[in-house]
């Protein structure tokens, strides 16, 4: 406290003296200080300055005692008025304690608050209250505000699982989630497709598994983000695409619940997913003068969600209605859990529609607001789906039926990412399950990994709890025997009316340097991606195809 008062300008440490009732009739500053100091000590004085403020004052203070006696400054200012800046002279003439223009000038011209910067990294200018001040204030029985100056409040650090550890479970819970689905899909790809390279990833991954996955493209790029945080790639020496199989395998091993846990905490260690790039309707503009800090918001967000629940009793369940009802709540108890400066025109953030810089507190719903929808709504609720399956217990994980295709289990993801060694994935049905059909790429590919038919047939057996059909059976045995037999593609034909024409044509049209197989005597059969030059071939010669 003594030295805050040594640090004052005389007019004000004037208007604190007038406040305590103490005289001005000293030689010097000090002296003045050394006696507001004394009437510090006095408890009838105390209560007498403290019962002659006004009730808006005194909640002003509280809040401020509440919060350690610490705040941010502009967001004290922002909240019970502006301190108006004056220099000496000015104070001097015009006495503004006389007639305090809002809240915080009442409290700062008694000696109430102080400010000063703080010693942190980015020092912080800060509203306080000098330590002898708030001890005598807050535990004075006969001010009335033991009860209201206890920290009340029941923060908690930001959770790091999304299931209690006797949530754990086992591998074959059949919990539901389209981020645990659509994962397993795009690491199956990887798997089971060994010329994919870096520039491969994630664009042209994702857009060839486009029809198997659950979620947005927004939600895929955030799956593909996961995968590689995860350090589940890597690349060979000749820069092929490599998943990092003992990592995947122990991931796959273990419960839906503990699976969305690892990629919980990956999520909240990740500083290269930045959810204010993806809230709608704003643009980061001149990247190069501030920055955001993605690992801190989501924790701040967080960490407002639970004094939510906590403060309300409310679900945790993440949800529209909720991402609503925490912004609201962290509006009117803690608006600057991003910004703690308390300053709001530091980031450079257009509107995207009008073009218009979105700075000032005004703008609050826009960025910390919509962030806190946004990250709720989003990846929190991405990471947190636990609804179950409602299938029969006893289902098998594989159906077959008489069709090519067969179905799994969309929560056997363990069983999927295996069977995606050795068959293409090729639909995808909602509650039903993902359908896979065998193909001799499929069965070449499983052969270089060094997996056999009878081990293929093995898997299925286990995997179905039942016989495979016959026609399979006899398919796989078959191809393990005599490798491809037949040979199915597309092709264009081309067919005249007579032999003689035929070969006439193939030689002005000069039709021989394609790839040709003759059908029969007046056709032949071309490659179906030469079609439109096969087409151009028979104009030339005056010929207009059918």
């Amino acid at each position: 406290m003594r030295s805050a008062l040594l640090d004052e300008a005389l007019p004000r440490l004037v208007a604190i003296a007038e406040a305590w009732e103490v005289s001005l009739d000293h030689a010097t500053s000090q002296d003045l200080v050394q006696a507001i100091l004394a009437q510090l000590v006095d408890p009838v004085i105390m209560a007498e300055v403290w019962q002659q403020l006004p009730s808006d004052s005194q909640r002003a203070w509280a809040t401020l005692a509440k919060g350690d006696g610490r705040m941010p400054f502009a967001a004290f200012e922002r909240k019970f008025g502006v301190l108006r800046p004056m220099g000496p002279a000015k104070l001097e003439r015009e006495r503004p304690w006389l007639q305090p223009a809002n809240t915080t000038e009442t409290l700062w011209y008694r000696g109430l608050i102080f400010r000063a910067f703080d010693r942190s990294s980015t020092p912080i200018e800060s509203a306080f209250i000098p330590p002898e001040l708030l001890v005598a204030l807050a535990t004075d029985a006969r001010l009335g505000l033991a009860s209201d100056l206890v920290n009340t409040s029941s923060e908690r650090a930001p959770t790091h699982d999304v299931f209690s550890a006797k949530e754990s479970g086992s591998r074959h819970d059949r919990v539901s989630s389209w981020l645990l689905d659509d994962c397993v899909t795009i690491l199956s790809h990887v798997q089971a497709n060994p010329n994919l390279t870096a520039s491969d990833w994630p664009s042209h991954v994702l857009n060839n598994v486009e029809v198997l996955l659950q979620g947005t493209r927004d939600q895929a790029q955030f799956a593909a983000h996961l995968i590689r945080q995860q350090g589940w790639l890597r690349l060979s020496q000749r820069g092929i695409l490599r998943l990092n199989a003992r990592e995947v395998m122990s991931w796959l091993n273990g419960s839906a619940r503990s699976q969305l846990n690892s990629l919980w905490k990956t999520w909240l260690a990740s500083s290269s997913w930045n959810e204010l790039e993806y809230v709608d309707g704003i643009t980061l503009e001149m990247r190069h003068t501030w920055r955001n800090h993605p690992v801190e918001d989501r924790a701040a967000v967080i960490k407002v969600w639970e004094q939510w629940q906590s403060t309300l009793g409310a679900s945790n369940r993440p949800g529209v209605a909720v991402g609503d009802a925490v912004a609201t709540f962290a509006k009117e108890h803690c608006p600057d859990f991003l910004r703690p400066s308390g300053r709001y025109d530091t980031w450079q953030i257009r509107d995207t529609l009008t073009g218009k810089f979105l700075g000032g507190f005004e703008h609050w719903d826009r960025i910390e607001g919509a962030l806190i929808r946004t990250i709720l709504q989003g990846p929190v609720a991405w990471l947190s789906a636990t609804a179950i399956y409602e299938s029969p217990p006893d289902q098998a994980v594989l159906n077959f039926g008489e069709s090519a295709v067969f179905m799994i289990q969309p929560w056997s993801r363990f069983e999927r990412f295996q069977l995606a060694r050795v068959a293409d994935a090729v639909s995808f049905e909602p509650n039903v399950g993902y359908g896979f059909q065998f193909s001799n790429e499929s069965l070449t590919t499983a052969k270089g990994f060094g997996i056999g038919v009878p081990r293929i047939i093995e898997f299925l057996e286990k995997t179905a709890a039942g016989p495979l059909p016959v026609f399979l059976r006899k398919a796989l045995e078959r191809w393990g025997t005599h490798g491809v037999e037949a040979k199915v593609e597309q092709t264009v034909i081309v067919r005249m009316k007579d032999s003689a024409t035929l070969d006439t044509l193939i030689k002005e049209a000069g039709l021989q340097t394609f790839t040709i197989e003759r059908l029969a005597g007046n056709a032949l059969a071309f490659r179906f991606a030469d079609a439109s030059q096969i087409r151009a071939a028979l104009l030339i010669v005056g010929i207009i195809a059918a």
